[in-house]
């Protein structure tokens, strides 16, 4: 199976100010980890998972630049409005 289901390189900005890029994926029975990279080479990490809460970092968003009606900032994971980091 393929690890590339086109996320690397993606943009993303976190809700603190924080920018970056997808600089990896790795895909899992029922998941995906996504790390996000920024340019003074810090990283989080989201992972997204089929079935229950998305983990990681929070307040991260994904700029999709094919999304109906124009290009937008998309939420990436459902664990944006958790307040405790896993």
């Amino acid at each position: 199976m393929s690890d590339d289901l086109g996320w690397i390189g993606k943009k993303v900005r976190n809700a603190d100010g924080r920018e970056g890029v997808i600089s990896s994926e790795i895909s899992g029975f029922c998941f995906r980890h996504l790390t996000l990279t920024m340019p003074n080479g810090t990283t989080d990490h989201v992972q997204l998972n089929v079935d229950g809460e998305d983990r990681g970092g929070i307040g991260w968003e994904w700029y999709c630049e094919n999304f109906d009606g124009g290009p937008k900032w998309l939420i990436l994971g459902n664990n944006t409005a958790r307040t405790d980091k896993q």
